[in-house]
């Protein structure tokens, strides 16, 4: 059987503990989450859903759904609460039927897939017209990156490097014009903690300029298809440029 690291990290890893910004992303993601859900028998996927924690919030009024790449973080989920698959979203299409879903949210796994082009088509493929995109993930342009890369000859913090399980570097504006390419229209963007920072001077800060942030959200709509973006981009103006 053909080995799958990114599996292999996330069932070696799902009892670790999360740090402050972690959780404090959840909160932000929740509150985004509170004033969309409005109504009652929503359909919610969570795509990395890891252990549920996020989806148990939502189950008793929603239907809720969760992937994982980790078969043994998707064994501790409460299946009659939330219908789990095991998925590998670079390799595998989503287990769900077209124009599925009204709200869609990932944290922490964009950056882990190598195939960004079909994990946006497949989240845009389930979802309805209108439906919701939320996504959160790192940012590499943070001050401590700057610091890192000039005074250590180190990658910027949360980048993809050897012996990393990312694959994919995102900064604010990459991870908008990923949106925007793949005809989803960006409502907000959030940005949460300055490493090591997480006081209200930060906040305060991080609402005029999200970028400096250690995470940024990313909140959009599905867009009715104008044209299906390139593949690859072999030079990052060209990208920006579309």
């Amino acid at each position: 059987m053909k080995k799958n690291i990114q599996r292999d990290i996330f069932n070696e890893t799902m009892n670790i503990s999360e740090d402050m910004f972690a959780k404090k992303s959840k909160r932000m993601v929740n509150q985004i989450i509170d004033k969309i859900v409005t109504e009652d028998n929503n359909k919610i996927l969570d795509i990395g859903c890891s252990t549920g924690e996020f989806l148990n919030l939502y189950c008793d009024r929603n239907y809720c759904y969760g992937i994982d790449i980790s078969d043994e973080s998707l064994n501790m989920i409460d299946k009659l609460k939330i219908n789990v698959s095991v998925c590998d979203i670079d390799h595998e299409n989503l287990p769900f039927d077209d124009n599925f879903f009204d709200i869609v949210y990932s944290s922490n796994t964009i950056e882990h897939i190598i195939d960004t082009h079909h994990f946006m088509e497949e989240i845009y493929r389930c979802l309805k017209p209108d439906g919701r995109l939320i996504i959160v993930c790192p940012n590499i342009n943070q001050p401590i990156s700057l610091l890192m890369q000039i005074f250590l000859d180190l990658p910027p913090r949360g980048s993809a490097r050897p012996y990393s399980a990312h694959v994919r570097d995102f900064s604010l504006r990459i991870l908008k014009k990923t949106f925007e390419i793949h005809n989803f229209k960006i409502v907000k963007v959030y940005g949460f903690g300055i490493y090591p920072f997480m006081g209200k001077i930060s906040n305060i800060f991080l609402k005029i300029f999200p970028r400096a942030a250690e995470q940024i959200i990313i909140y959009g709509i599905k867009k009715p298809v104008a044209a299906k973006p390139k593949r690859i981009y072999d030079d990052v103006r060209k990208l920006l440029n579309n």
